[in-house]
């Protein structure tokens, strides 16, 4: 073979590279593509091995451009833009090329500069190649470098010189393709129209995921979904389309199989905490609440691998909670009020801030078949018993037994309803029926893993009725807002200011009252683990009131309740 032959089939060689590098430039647009982008460069591999240093060697003995430019096809072979970028652009310095060679090397340049990340070489390099040329195809390419470099205003008016009726096959394919870039920003609705076109011209799993992305901004989330489907039907290994294809899921409510997605991204990248995370959310939104703890269980474990667990431990105690409400089945509370203005007096509810002195216990269960997704039907049964005006002593015959169903049927509001049968254990309790709604807000009642203060609300409002005769109502509303001051771990003080409202009627009384005052609650949780936050908590209270209506115009009310 002739040294002619030799340099004619190295420059066949480099025609060759340009159409993978083209493949290879429209690949690395799309950031779940970048493997394919590899895939493309790695493809000319195959080609015969070349040795760069050796080719170098002799570009710089020959001085000549044409051995430069072998040296950059060589370093395009073996994956190495930055180095082919270097040797593109000694050939282009020393020249003596005909316009068809320079042509090449401007081309090669643009697609090196742009793999090396080098964005204004290539918009260089892509201009004086559309000068050169004239082509539809090399302004599509000096537009596309333009916005690629930060320049999308420029970028813009350098498409709009682009003749798209000169372009075909994968070309058109970028056109349409960059004509839905340069106004996805402001109009991601229009972009996803010329995403595509595009598609219809040359299918691309990162061009149906773009195509979702850009939907999903402008609101159609079905549309959104059915692209990242499609992208994953192409692509089903790219973690990014897998996980989008998951959060699309998630907000159609699908979460079951969100959850088989999520648990296959965190499958593929097991240092990473999110996928699992998310994935305990999804189950836990579909009802698999032992699933969804596993789930979580990991995640935890996942941070503390990574040492997030110090970097973000208000992230780590979210998912500790999760973990102890979803695999947290019974539950118990415990009650000692004393007012110092107890009177006894007719029907009284716990519930309702009782008139008198009283102590109590309430036991739950919530069973995984009844109880899912954070709401559901919980089975509980008490008992409560009134004190001696003035004393800790129980009153005799005051013994009051329940035994009911409280139904949630809000995962995102602690609304309830509820049905319970009274049983009397004393002469002075009653046996019917007490049907009853309830609705509760709380801020800032949990822990707070970081804070040294922290803001803390409660509204509580309650209805309640009995049928039987003497038929019962009664509603009542509370409100509590103030400060909480950390003064350990796990302890707390709380200052705050309290209002109590509430009318009932027996059938033969009717009370009235409207209470406001300050308190100060001293809290004590505990009982955590690395996977559980805090189980149970104490608090001690201690409040004045001030009064209206059915009760002393002064009243000092001291509580102690206790959270299993």
């Amino acid at each position: 073979m002739t040294r002619s032959d030799k340099l004619a089939r190295r420059w066949r060689f480099r025609l060759n590279s340009a159409a993978g590098l083209l493949v290879a430039g429209l690949l690395f647009e799309s950031g779940p593509d970048l493997d394919r982008a590899v895939s493309a460069f790695a493809g000319h591999a195959a080609q015969p091995a070349c040795d760069y240093e050796q080719l170098r060697e002799q570009a710089v003995d020959a001085g000549t451009a044409q051995g430069w430019a072998m040296a950059g096809d060589c370093a395009v072979s073996i994956g190495d833009p930055a180095t082919a970028l270097e040797a593109y652009l000694y050939a282009h310095t020393i020249g003596g090329m005909s316009d068809g060679e320079t042509l090449y090397v401007l081309r090669s340049i643009g697609f090196q500069a742009e793999a090396a990340g080098d964005t204004d070489r290539s918009r260089w390099a892509w201009d004086e190649a559309a000068s050169l040329s004239g082509s539809a195809e090399d302004g599509l390419r000096a537009a596309r470098a333009l916005r690629l470099a930060g320049y999308p205003d420029r970028a813009s008016a350098r498409l709009a010189r682009v003749d798209g009726a000169a372009l075909q096959g994968p070309v058109l394919a970028l056109y349409y393709e960059e004509r839905a870039r340069t106004i996805a920003a402001d109009q991601p609705r229009e972009a996803a129209i010329w995403m595509e076109r595009a598609i219809s011209v040359e299918d691309a799993a990162f061009r149906h995921f773009d195509r979702g992305l850009w939907l999903e901004r402008a609101g159609d989330n079905a549309g959104a979904l059915a692209a990242f489907e499609a992208a994953r039907q192409r692509d089903p290994q790219n973690a990014d389309i897998v996980l989008a294809n998951a959060y699309a899921l998630s907000r159609a409510a699908r979460h079951d199989e969100a959850a088989i997605l999520f648990a296959e991204a965190a499958w593929q990248d097991a240092a990473n905490p999110t996928p699992r995370e998310e994935e305990g959310y999804a189950r836990a939104a579909a009802g698999q609440r032992s699933g969804a703890a596993l789930a979580f269980r990991d995640a935890i474990d996942r941070h503390h691998g990574a040492s997030s667990a110090q970097g973000d431990p208000v992230r780590l105690y979210r998912l500790r909670r999760e973990v102890e409400t979803l695999e947290r089945t019974f539950y118990a509370t415990g009650y000692l009020t004393y007012r110092d203005d107890a009177a006894l007096g007719g029907f009284t509810l716990p519930e309702q801030g009782t008139f008198e002195s009283q102590a109590g216990l309430e036991a739950g269960w919530r069973p995984e078949a009844l109880y899912r997704a954070g709401r559901g039907v919980t089975l509980y049964g008490r008992a409560f018993q009134g004190l001696e005006p003035g004393s800790l002593q129980f009153t005799e015959d005051t013994l009051q037994l329940g035994i009911g169903a409280r139904w949630k049927p809000f995962a995102s509001h602690d609304f309830n309803l509820a049905a319970e049968r009274l049983i009397a254990g004393g002469d002075l309790a009653r046996d019917a029926w007490l049907l009853r709604a309830s609705w509760g807000w709380t801020q800032g009642g949990d822990w707070n893993p970081v804070a040294d203060r922290w803001a803390y609300t409660s509204l509580y409002g309650d209805l309640a009725w009995i049928p039987d005769s003497p038929q019962f109502r009664s509603a009542y509303v509370s409100v509590r807002h103030g400060l909480r001051f950390r003064t350990g771990e796990g302890w707390a003080v709380t200052p705050y200011l309290t209002a109590v409202g509430q009318i009932s009627d027996d059938s033969l009384v009717t009370r009235e009252r409207l209470e406001a005052g300050a308190g100060v609650m001293v809290s004590r949780w505990f009982g955590e683990d690395r996977y559980r936050a805090y189980r149970h908590r104490v608090d001690f209270e201690l409040e004045y009131r001030a009064g209206t209506g059915d009760t002393s115009d002064q009243n000092v009310i001291g509580r102690i309740v206790v959270n299993f």
